[in-house]
Formats: structure tokens, C-alpha cells, sequence
């Protein structure tokens, strides 16, 4: 049975009592976890890290796609925290961000299997029924003990293994040499193009590892990049990161994994992320030698961090555990860290677990863009020309973005034009190309998407052109979120006295001096006070 507690603790149902009678503060947590596979006990954790961070920690800037209903792309900006140089690749006693060029999604799904007692094994992984499966990538995992041959080299070296009876071929991604003669490999292969993962239950029979004489096979596991519609940040870092908390290894390196941080955009509203992990050569209570104790820590933002203790107990089979965890993300956060511990935080007295961190994948929601929009009343007049985002500007021709349907005019003269057909759909499609180039409008079509759809119409009938004009009006008149500092006007071409361009006709109902032209307010307050034919006799007198 599994609790959920308000400060992010998912408790057993007997720790649940001891909780309450110990009086301890659970109140302060800000962050909740939402699910954690193998009921884990998840903690504060206050007192700072109990073991050196080592100092070669990346940050990872996940790129995103900002506009509604588009693909989230993962974009990668590494910036090393020290001297070292910067690095794109797997990496051995870190996790890098992967080499493997990463398909457009909505989140990442995983599985594994352990095989250290028995080849084949079965990964079994549920995809949600309505996703498409974009990219699939398989790591395996395991050492040679007796290793005497020459040293793999990362993206260099290969391995072959046979996956529901194909034989697959995966490029070496990280593990260290231990103790001289002891050999880790880790390694990474994509078989999207295999077809053998679909939406609803899939398995995956996993043989073929063999690392020598003197091997273990570890295990091997699975990540899905998945596609429901929506948009996600997505990002994979993946290698071979040991850690063994009486480490025979003189190097630091060899105590302690290092801390890895994924960012991404804000958000307005919480939102929930979710994190996959794989670990290999866990061998506790499954190979018969007692549990062996761990802990897996995640920050949140700049939070006490959340502990998700004593988990990797090769849950998935010898020797391989797969981490699934979903926890919420306070609005305004952008940025997760996670490291994983061998240690006895628990004081059970076991000796701590020695395990590879092989990979962790994060996928965070974006925040659905659109519902902004400024009608061509705002962006054809003079004094919101600054909010014209470059390369477009008010004296550029028409022609010179779209079909040549108004020759000779510039995209602000078409802007203002009056009339229907042609000239209405013209004037809303500029006030729709502004509308999405500006980082400041979040509107629900991208530059060349507008493009293409005057271009898909025109030269057409007119019915095609008012079709395509309401789209772009009703995009254009959603609200503007631009205002110009003078107060002059709040978007959408209604002045800050409250009158509103009627935009069908072009006319411009704003703060208008008197002239010829169209009333002006002055006018219609003269026409209230001194009656119709007074005012009348006053204009012919202007």
C-alpha cells in the first residue's frame, strides 16, 4: 500500500504511523512527488551532501518549441562549471548528454530486464494506446573481470546482441577500468527502425551479451520516446557513472556519482515531470547477498531535496533496476538535479549498494502557447512600429515576404487597406506574420505557417480568401499583449479613451484630430451638448 504525504513522502503503511507518533515536521516541503515506483521512502534531506559533489558538473539547457500543438525538440548547451572543455558525448564516471541524435516528442517512457542469471530476458514496456512511437534506444550493460584486452574507446567501440532475434549492434557509451583488471561496458544502440515497439503491450527478448570468461551481463533497458500531441522539453544524459561508497579505486570518482542538472523553460502553473533512470550491477538481495542500501536525491528548483531511499535492489532482475519517478514542478522553476548515492542513509547497518548509473531522462511539459493576438489596427500605426519584430518592416514590400498579390505596396499600406476578398485577407494576414514572429505575442501560428497559408490561397476565389481571412482574424483578435509607453494605445487598436477600430472597414476610430475625415471625440461630445444642427453649422464653418 502506498501513501502520498503533502511534503512529497510516499510512505508504507506501517510508516505511516511512526511518522506520526515521532511528531516530526513533514510541513515544509514545497515539492510533491506524485509516484515512485517499489514504494520508496522519500525524505527531506537537510543537513547538505553527505559526500563530495565531484566538480566536473555540467548544466544542461534543454532547448524547447514554444509554439501550440509543435514537437518538442531536445537541444543541448553544455557549460562546464571549471576549466575543463566543453563536452558533447557519453561519458565514463559521468553522465553526459547522449549522442544519439534524439527524435521530437512528448515524453519518454522505460523499461528493463536483468540477465546476469539467464539469457534471453524479456523487457516488457506498456505504451499508451493514441501515442506514436518516435525513437526507441536500447542500452545493455555488464564487465569482464579478467579483462585483457585494449581499452574501449566511447562512440568508437562496438557490441552485437540480438533483440527479439535481430541481431542489433550498439556503440560503446562508458565504464571505467576498476581495479586494474576489471572492465565496465556500458552500451547504446537505436532501433526505432525495427518497428518492435507499438501502443499498447510490447515485449523484447534481450540475449547475446557476453563480456568474456570472466563476465556478469548486467542487464538491459529501454527508452521510448513517445508523441500524444503535446509539447515537452526532453533530454537523455547517459554514459557510465560508478559508485561504491568503500571503493577500492584511489580516484574520487570512484565513491560518488556526479550531480547532473536539466533546465528548461518556465512556466506559469505547476506542472509534473518525469524521470527515468537506469542502473545496473545492483547485487543485493536477488543474488543472495543481503540488501545493499542506496539513495537516489532529486532537487527541484532551489528546494531541500526530495530522497527516494533504498530502491535499487535489482527490481528488475539480476543485475538491473529501472526508476521511474514523477514528481510536481512549482511554477516559475527551471531546473532539476539529481545524483545518486551509495550509503547506508538509513543506518541499516548493510553494506551500501556499488551500482552504474547508466542513463536519465527527464521530460518536462511546455506551456501551451497561443491565445494572444494584435489586430492590423495596432501594428499599421506609426507609434507601435517599434513593436515590429526584425526582418519585417513597415516599408518592406509585401512581395518581398509573400506572393506578389498587392504590387508596388508595402506590408503597412496593405495592412491599412480597406475593403473585403483580397484587401481584408491582406490586411489580417500581416497583423498575423507580426503576430508571430514577436516573442512578446503568444500566438497559435509560427511565421511560416502564415506564409504558407496566403500562399496556399492565393491567387484563388474569393470564398478562399475570406476563409482563410476569418482564421487569421480570429487569431489576430484575441488580445494584444503589446501597449506603447506613451499610453496611447492598449492593443488592438483601441486607444486608451476606449473607442475600437472596427477593423472590416480599416477605419481607425483612435485619437484623431478633427480635419475632413471622420468624427473625431471632441466632435461627438459637441454633437451630445449642442444639438445636431448647431453642430452641423459649426463643421461647415471649419
Amino acid at each position: 500500500m502506498r501513501l502520498l504525504f503533502p511534503n512529497g513522502r510516499i510512505l508504507t503503511a506501517g510508516q505511516e504511523q511512526n511518522n506520526k507518533s515521532s511528531g516530526e515536521n513533514v510541513a515544509d516541503h514545497s515539492q510533491l512527488i506524485r509516484n515512485v515506483n517499489f514504494l520508496p521512502i522519500c525524505r527531506e534531506f537537510k543537513g547538505g551532501e553527505p559526500v563530495p559533489e565531484a566538480n566536473q558538473s555540467l548544466k544542461i539547457l534543454l532547448g524547447n518549441v514554444w509554439r501550440k500543438n509543435a514537437m518538442a525538440i531536445s537541444v543541448f548547451t553544455i557549460a562546464m562549471l571549471g576549466s575543463s572543455p566543453t563536452v558533447i558525448a557519453d561519458g565514463t564516471d559521468i553522465l553526459e548528454p547522449t549522442s544519439a541524435v534524439l527524435a521530437n516528442g512528448s515524453g519518454i517512457i522505460g523499461a528493463g530486464v536483468g540477465l546476469s542469471q539467464a539469457q534471453p530476458g524479456n523487457i516488457e514496456i506498456e505504451i499508451p494506446p493514441g501515442v506514436s512511437v518516435e525513437q526507441v534506444l536500447i542500452y545493455w550493460d555488464g564487465d569482464d573481470r579478467d579483462y585483457a584486452g585494449a581499452p574501449p574507446i566511447i562512440g568508437v567501440t562496438t557490441d552485437t546482441i540480438e533483440v527479439s532475434g535481430i541481431d542489433v549492434e550498439g556503440v560503446f557509451i562508458g565504464g571505467r577500468t576498476y581495479r586494474t583488471v576489471q572492465q565496465q561496458f556500458a552500451f547504446r544502440a537505436d532501433i526505432t527502425s525495427l518497428g518492435l515497439v507499438s501502443p499498447g503491450s510490447n515485449m523484447l527478448a534481450v540475449e547475446g551479451l557476453d563480456f568474456g570468461n570472466e563476465s556478469v551481463e548486467s542487464g538491459a533497458g529501454v527508452l521510448v520516446i513517445v508523441d500524444d500531441g503535446t509539447t515537452s522539453t526532453l533530454g537523455i544524459l547517459d554514459g557510465s557513472d560508478y559508485a561504491y561508497i568503500k571503493c577500492f579505486d584511489a580516484d574520487a570518482n570512484c565513491f560518488v556519482t556526479v550531480k547532473r542538472m536539466f533546465t528548461f523553460p518556465a512556466a506559469s502553473s505547476a506542472r509534473d515531470g518525469d524521470l527515468t533512470m537506469f542502473f545496473a550491477s545492483v547485487a543485493g538481495t536477488a543474488s543472495g547477498g543481503g540488501f545493499r542500501p542506496s539513495t537516489v536525491r532529486v532537487w527541484i528548483g532551489g528546494a531541500p531535496p526530495i530522497e527516494i531511499v533504498n530502491q535499487l535492489d535489482s527490481v528488475d532482475g539480476e543485475e538491473w533496476d529501472t526508476l521511474n519517478v514523477e514528481f510536481e514542478i512549482p511554477a516559475g522553476v527551471t531546473q532539476v538535479e539529481v545524483q545518486a548515492f551509495s550509503e547506508d542513509s538509513e543506518l541499516t547497518g548493510n553494506n551500501p549498494a556499488s551500482f552504474k548509473w547508466l542513463a536519465a531522462a527527464l521530460g518536462v511539459p511546455n506551456e501551451e502557447q497561443g491565445g494572444q493576438g494584435c489586430t492590423p489596427g495596432y501594428w499599421k500605426q506609426e507609434h507601435h512600429f517599434a513593436d515590429w519584430t526584425a526582418p519585417y518592416d513597415p516599408d518592406d514590400l509585401f512581395s518581398d515576404h509573400f506572393e506578389n498579390a498587392f504590387p508596388g505596396l508595402t506590408l503597412v499600406e496593405v495592412a491599412d487597406g480597406n475593403g473585403g476578398g483580397l484587401t481584408a485577407l491582406g490586411r489580417h494576414t500581416v497583423a498575423a506574420l507580426l503576430n508571430a514572429a514577436s516573442a512578446e505575442v503568444s500566438n497559435d501560428r509560427t511565421v511560416q505557417e502564415v506564409i504558407d497559408a496566403f500562399n496556399g490561397v492565393y491567387p484563388g476565389s474569393k470564398g478562399e480568401y475570406e476563409a482563410l481571412k476569418d482564421e487569421f482574424e480570429g487569431f489576430n483578435e484575441q488580445g494584444c499583449p503589446l501597449n506603447n509607453d506613451d499610453g496611447s494605445n492598449n492593443g488592438n487598436g483601441q486607444s486608451s479613451s476606449g473607442f475600437t477600430s472596427p477593423d472590416a472597414t480599416g477605419a481607425d476610430f483612435g485619437n484623431r484630430s478633427s480635419g475632413g475625415g471622420a468624427f473625431g471625440h471632441w466632435e461627438i461630445l459637441a454633437f451630445l451638448v449642442m444639438g445636431f444642427g448647431t453642430f452641423l453649422h459649426r463643421r461647415r464653418e471649419q
